[in-house]
């Protein structure tokens, strides 16, 4: 039996919620018996120690809603999007993999983002990749391979890196990615794409699953392995699901849905570029610590860039239905 888009899309999201609801408890009683925990420090904003493997009951929610809808997804699915779902699938497991290897032992920067291209590369090999651009007109700029390869290695590792990045607030990486997710979903379920819209309700179950136990004061944080996970889901779902078929703005798109991590990343490189420092070292100067320094607080800071978000995924979702 088969289900229309929107109902496999629902039970994706429900399966991811409830799956990511009751992980997230016993992950947090785990993880503070075994002392995986986040210590405070002048760069962190918690008071005390809080569990750090949330990114597993993420992961858990997503997986888990994969593999209860796919049976249920229409028969005439092409080989291309099953591979698209394995390749998915399978870089998601690996990205979760390179971050809670870094929240139990910790990597070097450089071996971490190896490893992130690595998984990037890999995914080209199951479609998950930028063939073409398109820009105003109904026009496409179809890549050469050498192009395809960069374009989508760069864009994987910039989303993986800036979810990461902008995890500095209770539950703020999280909240954005849900708003992403539901953005994704929104012109997926439009257009049709069946793979694309059960991956953004997986993503978007799991991380309104998982923002209950994440807000301020979070009772655990999302870590590497979570933040990671995030970040390559909705860069991988931002390549193969519906701007492959919207005609104008494909480039604006996802980079509009997504623009205030993306921000954030590219002003953390150059603020620390400028200032002679290594771009990998952490800093209180993000757009969440500005803001909070301004007196709106924690829980105001991570509102105001919910709704900065909201408000972005809005105006692309009106523009990507035109």
């Amino acid at each position: 039996m088969s289900l229309s888009p929107g109902y496999a899309s629902l039970l994706a999201g429900l399966v991811a919620f409830v799956v990511c609801a009751i992980m997230s408890p016993v992950i947090i009683r785990f993880a503070t018996r075994r002392g995986v925990v986040d210590k405070p420090s002048e760069h962190k904003q918690h008071k005390k120690p809080v569990p750090t493997l949330g990114g597993t009951a993420v992961f858990s929610g997503v997986i888990a809603s994969v593999f209860v809808c796919f049976p249920f997804l229409p028969e005439d699915l092409t080989s291309n999007e099953i591979y698209i779902v394995m390749g998915i699938s399978l870089g998601a497991s690996l990205s979760f993999i390179i971050g809670l290897f870094d929240d139990l032992f910790g990597l070097k920067w450089s071996r971490k983002l190896i490893f992130q291209v690595l998984v990037a590369a890999g995914g080209i090999l199951f479609g998950i990749k930028i063939g073409f651009l398109s820009g105003l007109s109904t026009d496409y700029i179809y890549l050469p391979s050498a192009a395809t390869v960069i374009f989508t290695i760069a864009w994987v590792v910039a989303l993986m890196n800036a979810i990461n990045l902008i995890d500095g607030m209770d539950g703020l990486a999280t909240g954005i990615a849900a708003i992403a997710a539901g953005a994704f979903l929104i012109l997926a379920l439009v257009q049709g794409q069946i793979v694309a819209a059960l991956l953004s309700a997986s993503v978007l179950g799991a991380s309104v699953g998982f923002i209950y136990f994440n807000f301020h004061p979070a009772k655990i944080f999302l870590g590497d392995a979570g933040s990671l996970l995030l970040g390559y889901l909705l860069a991988s779902i931002s390549i193969v699901g519906p701007f492959k078929t919207t005609t104008a703005l494909t480039i604006a798109l996802p980079i509009l849905i997504l623009a205030l991590p993306l921000f954030d990343t590219s002003f953390a490189i150059l603020r620390r570029t400028l200032a002679g420092r290594k771009i990998h070292e952490p800093d209180t100067d993000h757009v969440h610590h500005r803001l909070a320094k301004k007196g709106l607080g924690h829980r105001g800071t991570v509102l105001v860039l919910y709704g900065v978000a909201f408000v972005l995924a809005i105006v692309a979702v009106i523009i990507g239905m035109r």
